[in-house]
């Protein structure tokens, strides 16, 4: 771990903390999920340190793209709707730049927890989701019309789809970056279950980026 302040180290323990809770959050609550991504965008400043805001090319792209989506925006006939899809972007940049500080600065262990906490909450919605796809209901005994469609504990949100599919590749960026043994068989089931789940939730956009995602795999695998 780089050499650190005790302000700036209590900081990027709060931010870390928040971060390994966002994957639940993003289940169970997204306006818990919002806030968080909203406290981590300001903890940015706090734990930046002599890090300059626009030293990285993409970050000065995102901003122009944002200004230039503000400027439509308030060009609109609706101002302060087409703000709220504009202007509050920002803080996806700040929050985007909060994690790479993170992976800057945190042990190991901080990326380790954070797999098995994703790892944890897609086997959680497996489970689940199959009780809810053949028993019509989840263990909380919610059901949704139409039946023939999942959403776990999303309950009336049907996202789950998006989810799983969307998230995916950050689970395996993990896995390889962290460079983890787990049983191929294991593997093999995970990939399996996670196919079937995303294929039962009827969503057909995420079904579809979960297939894009499976063929680049075994592209690069096979490579």
């Amino acid at each position: 771990m780089h050499l650190i302040n005790s302000d700036k180290k209590k900081y990027i323990n709060i931010a870390s903390f928040i971060v390994l809770l966002l994957p639940i959050s993003l289940i169970f609550s997204r306006f818990i999920a919002d806030l968080s991504i909203v406290i981590l965008s300001i903890l940015f400043f706090f734990i930046r340190g002599e890090k300059k805001l626009f030293d990285n090319k993409i970050v000065i792209i995102a901003f122009i793209f944002i200004f230039y989506c503000t400027i439509s925006s308030v060009l609109s006939s609706n101002i302060i709707f087409s703000l709220k899809s504009s202007f509050l972007h920002l803080r996806f940049i700040f929050f985007l730049l909060t994690i790479s500080i993170l992976f800057l600065y945190c042990k190991k262990n901080f990326l380790k927890n954070l797999f098995f906490i994703f790892l944890t909450c897609y086997l959680c919605l497996f489970f689940d989701a199959t009780i809810q796809f053949f028993f019509k209901q989840n263990i909380f005994g919610y059901t949704i019309s139409p039946t023939t469609r999942v959403s776990s504990f999303f309950f009336d949100e049907l996202i789950l789809g998006s989810y799983l599919s969307r998230l995916f590749p950050l689970l395996v960026f993990l896995y390889f970056f962290l460079k983890l043994k787990i049983n191929r068989y294991l593997i093999i089931y995970f990939l399996i279950h996670l196919y079937f789940v995303t294929f039962v939730t009827g969503e057909r956009l995420s079904f579809i980026i979960l297939n894009i995602y499976y063929l680049l795999f075994i592209f690069f695998i096979i490579k």
